[in-house]
């Protein structure tokens, strides 16, 4: 595989595939429940293979059922109780991550979300930030740690609705299309209130903006567009096939020329994230400063952001000619 051949995307496929697997035998090995009707998720760079010791794991459950009432995670005795399970698994994801994960509420070890709350409102009033950045994760990145068979079953689930019955076999999956880029759209507002309202630090999060996030936007594009002219059935069975991917492996199997501009532009980001100290350095980076009293560092990343996104433009040009609908669709 061509991705592999770069030294920081090697690494960090392997360290994370490592603990994920380390992840998921302890998991099966030491929870305790009477019934298995819910699935651990990852998100995030260890979900994307591409983590380092630096990263957190993002994660929640996913439950086929009502969250208050549901028998794993109430108070009886005979079972285990929610606390009793919380402290299993943080216990278990401590052994091998000692970063918290973010503290927006949308992810972490008591994130519990019911697969027919992600199934109802979509794109409603009530489609909130946290259940919508939570299904569009797990659609476009997410990884089982536990329970695979539901995890799989409910990824089905929600593309039966992305992709209606009434969907014809030459239209793309625009529904899909549209909450993807609705997703990268939030994400990009998001970062700006964290910043400008929340306090929060801004160079780490302004360089994940133009690498991570894009590549993740980028994944979903490249996964509608290639399932146009096809039934329905087809565009649903390949759209999990794609998505079972990592958005690195995802180009590697769809892009014939150009994903090597892409890949250079990713390793060189991996490479540079995985060094603690360089993070600090790109943290003491401001939307205050003028861009030049940032550090050198955080602008030749910026810098290199943007040869980032012209390789990924470029793909999508060379890879889908210019009649294929998604080009289309990306702007109207």
């Amino acid at each position: 595989m061509m991705y592999e051949n770069f030294k920081s995307i090697k690494i960090a496929k392997e360290y994370s595939e490592t603990i994920i697997s380390q992840l998921k035998e302890d998991f099966e090995s030491n929870l305790t429940v009477d019934s298995v009707n819910f699935t651990i998720v990852t998100t995030g760079s260890f979900a994307r293979c591409e983590a380092s010791k630096a990263s957190d794991l993002d994660c929640f459950i996913i439950i086929d059922g009502d969250c208050e009432n549901d028998k794993n995670f109430n108070d009886d005795n005979e079972k285990p109780t929610k606390d009793d399970f919380n402290t299993t698994m943080s216990k278990i994801v401590l052994n091998y991550i000692k970063k918290d994960a973010g503290s927006t509420g949308t992810f972490g070890i008591d994130a519990v979300v019911s697969i027919n709350d992600l199934l109802t409102n979509m794109g409603g009033q009530n489609d909130d930030n946290i259940q919508f950045s939570r299904r569009m994760l797990f659609l476009l990145e997410g990884k089982s740690l536990f329970n695979d068979e539901l995890f799989q079953k409910f990824r089905r689930s929600l593309m039966e609705k992305y992709i209606k019955e009434t969907v014809s076999d030459h239209q793309l999956s625009r529904f899909f299309l549209n909450d993807i880029i609705r997703f990268y759209r939030t994400m990009a507002t998001d970062f700006e209130y964290k910043v400008s309202e929340g306090g929060k630090s801004w160079g780490v999060r302004n360089i994940k903006l133009t690498f991570s996030r894009k590549l993740l936007y980028f994944g979903g594009v490249i996964t509608v567009a290639e399932t146009a002219q096809k039934t329905r059935e087809t565009k649903i069975q390949e759209t999990l096939t794609l998505l079972n991917m990592s958005p690195l492996e995802r180009i590697n199997y769809l892009v014939v020329s150009g994903s090597e501009k892409v890949f250079k532009s990713y390793d060189y980001f991996l490479e540079k994230l995985s060094n603690s100290k360089i993070r600090e350095e790109l943290d003491k980076a401001s939307v205050k400063q003028m861009p030049i009293e940032n550090p050198k560092v955080f602008r030749e990343m910026k810098n290199e952001s943007k040869h980032f996104s012209w390789a990924l433009s470029s793909v999508l040009r060379n890879t889908y000619d210019n009649t294929h609908p998604i080009h289309h669709a990306l702007i109207f």
